[in-house]
C-alpha cells in the first residue's frame, strides 16, 4: 500500500473514541498534508474514454515557479540538454576513483545531480519498499533515504528492478515513479526528504515491470504507461500532484519514456511504440502528428536537428530515422538491426547505436550510411553518454569503455567495476557517476576520498 495512504489510515484509527467531528478533522488534516490524490478526484473523466481525463482550464494555467537548475546539474534523465551530453567538455580519466559507496537495496534508475546532492531510487524486495536516497555529491556519504511505498510490489522481468525510473528535479522537487498496486504513482518529495504529495497517475498492468522516468517541462511533470492494459499518457502539475490530463495510447506494452522536442519553436511529447512514434501537445495532450515506428521500444530516441532517431525492440523494426522538417513527417532510412534498450547518442555531427550484444554503430544522421561497425563485448542495458570527445557505455558485467567519438572506431580507455551497469552513468564538472547494481562510484576529477 502506497505510504501515503497507509499514514492516512494509520491517522484515522488514532483517534477513535472521538466524536464524529474530530475524526473528520484528523482524517482532512492527514489528507492535506500528504496530498494523495487519485484519478477520480483529480480532474473530469470522458464520458466515452473512463481512462481519459479532459483538461482541466484552471490547473493548465494556473502560474508555478520556473524551473531552476544549472548546466553544472545532472537534474533528470539523460542530463540538463535531455541528449546525454555533459556540459563540461573536459576528458575524464575513468581510472582514477574519487570515491566508492555502497547501495542499500537494489534499482537501476541512473544518478541524478544537482548541487551538492545525487539522487537515487531503490527497492528492497525482502521490506517490499521503495525508497528515494539522497547522498553527498562530493563525498558520497547517504545524507537521508525515505521510504515512498511499502508493500505493493508487482511481477517484473528478473533483469528489471522494481526501482528503475530515474528521478527528475525541478530545483525545489524531487519526482519519483514507481509502479505499486498495480498503479503508477508519482511523488514529490523536497530537498530534505519529506513527502509533499503522492498521486495515484494510472492503472499499469505488468508484463515485465516499469522503467519509464518522468519529463519535467514548464509546469507539468508528464507520465507515460505503455503496459498490456490500457496504456496512457498524462500531465501532472509540479505543485499540487493535481491530475491536469490523461489521454489513452492503444494498449500493449512498451516501456520507452516521454520525450520532449521542438518543432518551429513549439514544445512536443513524444512517445515510441505500438508501431507509431506520436507526439502530443504538453498543454492538453493533443495529437500534433504520428508516423509508422517501432512495434515497442525500450529506449528514449534522439532528436536533434529536426530529426529523431529510434531504436526499437525487434529486428524487423530495426533503427531508423524520422525527419521533421517538412509539414508532413518522413521516414529518412531503416536499417534492420535490432538495438533494443540503450538510447541513441548524437554527438552534434554523428548517431551512435548500441545493440544490446555489444556491437557499436556510428551512422551518418542524413543518408543512415553505417560508417562503422565494431564489437566492443559483454551485454549492454545502460545507455552512452558523451563526455568532451568521448563516449562512454557500461555493460551488465560491470565493464566501463570509452569509445573515441568520430568516424574512426577507437577504444580510448578500459576498466572494470564491481558489481554490474545497467543505469546510465550521469556527468558533472569533471566527474562521472557510475551506479552498478551494488554500489555508486565517482570517476575522474578531485582527490580521493
Amino acid at each position: 500500500m502506497p505510504s501515503a495512504v497507509r499514514i492516512s489510515r494509520i491517522a484515522f484509527y488514532s483517534v477513535l473514541g472521538l466524536s464524529v467531528s474530530c475524526l473528520l478533522v484528523a482524517a482532512i488534516v492527514t489528507y492535506e498534508r500528504f496530498g494523495t490524490q487519485t484519478p477520480s478526484s483529480s480532474a473530469a473523466v470522458s464520458q466515452t474514454d473512463p481512462l481519459k481525463i479532459l483538461p482541466d482550464p484552471v490547473a493548465t494555467t494556473s502560474e508555478v515557479k520556473a524551473i531552476e537548475v544549472g548546466v553544472d546539474d545532472w537534474p533528470w534523465w539523460q542530463g540538463p540538454s535531455r541528449n546525454n551530453h555533459a556540459s563540461d567538455s573536459q576528458a575524464i580519466d575513468i581510472d582514477h576513483v574519487v570515491w566508492v559507496q555502497d547501495l542499500p537495496g537494489l534499482g537501476h534508475s541512473s544518478p541524478v545531480v544537482f548541487g551538492d546532492q545525487l539522487f537515487l531510487t531503490s527497492a528492497n524486495e525482502e521490506a517490499h519498499s521503495q525508497s528515494l536516497i539522497s547522498l553527498d555529491s562530493t563525498t558520497g556519504v547517504i545524507k537521508w533515504q525515505s521510504v515512498l511505498h511499502q508493500a505493493g510490489l508487482v511481477h517484473k522481468n528478473s533483469k528489471n528492478s522494481h526501482a528503475s525510473s530515474t528521478v527528475a528535479v525541478d530545483g525545489e522537487k524531487v519526482f519519483t515513479l514507481f509502479l505499486n498496486h498495480d498503479a503508477i504513482w508519482l511523488s514529490a518529495v523536497d530537498l530534505a526528504g519529506r513527502l509533499l504529495w503522492q498521486t495515484e497517475v494510472g492503472p499499469f498492468i505488468s508484463k515485465e515491470g516499469f522503467g519509464a522516468s518522468p519529463l519535467v517541462h514548464d509546469s507539468f511533470v508528464f507520465v507515460g504507461a505503455d503496459n498490456v492494459g490500457q496504456s496512457w499518457l498524462a500531465a501532472v502539475h509540479r505543485n499540487t500532484g493535481k491530475i491536469v490530463w490523461r489521454v489513452s495510447r492503444p494498449g500493449a506494452y512498451s516501456y520507452a519514456s516521454p520525450c520532449l522536442i521542438s518543432v518551429d519553436g513549439e514544445s512536443q511529447v513524444v512517445m515510441v511504440g505500438h508501431k507509431r512514434i506520436v507526439a502530443y501537445a504538453p498543454s492538453d495532450g493533443s495529437e500534433c502528428w504520428s508516423i509508422d515506428g517501432p512495434t515497442y521500444s525500450v529506449s528514449t530516441p534522439a532528436f536533434a536537428n529536426g530529426h529523431i532517431f529510434y531504436t526499437s525492440s525487434t529486428q524487423e523494426d530495426g533503427i531508423g530515422a524520422v525527419s521533421l522538417l517538412d509539414a508532413i513527417p518522413k521516414r529518412l532510412w531503416q536499417h534492420h538491426i535490432k538495438a533494443e534498450t540503450p538510447s541513441p547518442l548524437f554527438d552534434g555531427e554523428l548517431v551512435y547505436f548500441v545493440q544490446d550484444i555489444g556491437v557499436v554503430l556510428c551512422v551518418e544522421p542524413a543518408s543512415g550510411e553505417i560508417l562503422w561497425r565494431k564489437r566492443v563485448g559483454g551485454n549492454y542495458s545502460s545507455s552512452p553518454i558523451l563526455v568532451g570527445q568521448n563516449i562512454v557505455i557500461g555493460d551488465e558485467d560491470g565493464k566501463l569503455t570509452m569509445l573515441k567519438a568520430g568516424r574512426t572506431f577507437e577504444i580510448v580507455q578500459t576498466r572494470s567495476l564491481e558489481g554490474g551497469i545497467l543505469a546510465t552513468p550521469a556527468s558533472v564538472c569533471g566527474r562521472l557517476y557510475v551506479r552498478t547494481t551494488t554500489q555508486l562510484y565517482c570517476l575522474g576529477r578531485g582527490e580521493e576520498s
